[in-house]
């Protein structure tokens, strides 16, 4: 199956995931509310933000950009995992 097949097949379920929860659901549902709320401060939010603009410009446009992505992605998900280790 070609890389592009198996991409769009990630993204469609995850908006139906998202936009079912964003419109069914009460505020802060939706798994993007809450990855967004991990990251509780605003150098935080600035790595995660900058993490998901490389990423997606790398995946849609095609631009250049692995080292941008490691150097962002490695905080992001150190972030990730400690939230999900203190998870109750």
């Amino acid at each position: 199956m070609p890389p592009a097949v198996v991409w769009v097949g990630w993204l469609a379920l995850f908006l139906v995931y998202e936009v079912y929860a964003a419109l069914a659901a009460s505020k802060g549902d939706t798994f993007s509310e809450n990855v967004w709320s991990w990251f509780d401060t605003r150098p935080r939010k600035v790595v995660l933000a900058v993490f998901l603009l490389t990423l997606t410009s790398h995946l849609v446009l095609g631009t250049p950009g692995g080292g941008a992505i490691v150097a962002t992605g490695i905080p992001v998900g150190f972030i990730i995992a400690c939230r999900v280790s203190r998870a109750p």
